[in-house]
């Protein structure tokens, strides 16, 4: 159900460590034969936060419904970035 992902946005400043950054996605779920329900969305993100914070990266997340037919859009941001690729996820 994961449509697109996209990062939006790279912080490297005084809270952050140094060394490190604080990166934020913009993810789009979607079903093509169904309205999703928040439940789908919450399980996947737990497998994305699960995943992430399994690597020692901190994160954060919320989600919220939009106009587009059968979507969820979320955002995730992770601190604490250090010599990663941050746009793969």
């Amino acid at each position: 159900i994961l449509e697109s992902y996209q990062l939006f946005d790279i912080y490297e400043g005084d809270q952050i460590k140094e060394g490190y950054k604080s990166v934020a996605y913009s993810i789009t779920f979607r079903a093509k034969d169904r309205t999703l329900e928040e439940a789908d969305v919450t399980a996947a993100m737990k497998k994305i936060l699960n995943g992430l914070e399994g690597m020692g990266l901190s994160c954060e997340a919320s989600v919220r419904r939009t106009s587009k037919a059968h979507a969820i859009d979320a955002s995730l941001r992770s601190t604490l970035v250090r010599d990663m690729n941050v746009v793969n996820m």
